[in-house]
Formats: C-alpha cells, structure tokens, sequence
C-alpha cells in the first residue's frame, strides 16, 4: 500500500478519529508520498550522470587502447585550400608555418547540459524514455 492510498483509508476514518485529525494525516501522507517520488527521480537522475560519466571514461579509455583517441572538443579532420586531408595526428606533426591554410573539417563539439538543464527534464517527463528523448533533443538543439 503506498502512502497515497494509504491517505485515502485515513479519510475515509474521520469518523472513527474524527474530520480534523484524519485530514491531517492524509495530508502529511501524500506529502511524504510526494517526496519519496522526487527522491526517486533525484536518485535515478544521479544514477544516470554517474553512468553517463562512465561511458565517457570508457569510451576514452578504448580509445586510449587503440590508439584512436578522439577529443570530442578538438577537430579530428583537417583539409588545406588545396583539398589535401590531414589526420589529427599529422596535423599535430606540421611545423607551424606549414599549418597556415589549414583548416579544420570535422569536430565534435560538445553538447553538454547543465545539470539544472537535466533536472528541469527529468521533472517535466513521466517516465525513463521519455526523459531519455527530450534529453537527446535537448542536447541536439545546443
């Protein structure tokens, strides 16, 4: 039994415990009811950050391995006005004066959300996948 229904048992005893104390009791229920659910969403919300923050170390960490490490802030792609493709990596080995005239193709900028931004998401969705949605289309629009 949750504490919602609960209240709604309570109410219905107000004249066995009287109207005053059984309205008082129900609604100190349904608060408590009301913050164990955003104490839930808060834990679920902190269990995906820290997931979050997980993969992001991982996938850093394979990349490491393998030798293809990505910044997801930093241009992996570079072209010169000619056409010529340059690796991160060759780039990274030009001399300075040889960079002039290059430019960066592709880069991942990064899409992050404040966890205000996160939070306000979380608050406003009923469930996990529609949460996980609009923070994708959150994410996307920056």
């Amino acid at each position: 039994m949750t504490a919602n229904e609960l209240a709604f048992e309570v109410e219905n005893w107000e004249y066995e415990i009287g109207t005053v104390f059984s309205k008082k009791v129900a609604t100190m229920l349904r608060q408590q009811q009301a913050e164990i659910e955003a104490l839930k969403k808060e834990a679920a919300l902190q269990r995906l950050s820290d997931f979050t923050q997980e993969v992001e170390s991982f996938d850093r960490t394979a990349s490491h391995i393998v030798g293809e490490y990505v910044s997801y802030n930093e241009p992996y792609i570079w072209m010169d006005d000619l056409g010529t493709w340059f690796t991160n990596e060759d780039y990274q080995n030009l001399d300075n004066k040889d960079k002039k005239g290059i430019f960066p193709l592709y880069t991942h900028p990064a899409k992050t959300l404040t966890n205000e931004e996160i939070k306000t998401i979380f608050y406003e969705t009923g469930d996990l996948f529609d949460f996980a949605r609009a923070i994708l289309r959150k994410a996307q629009e920056k």
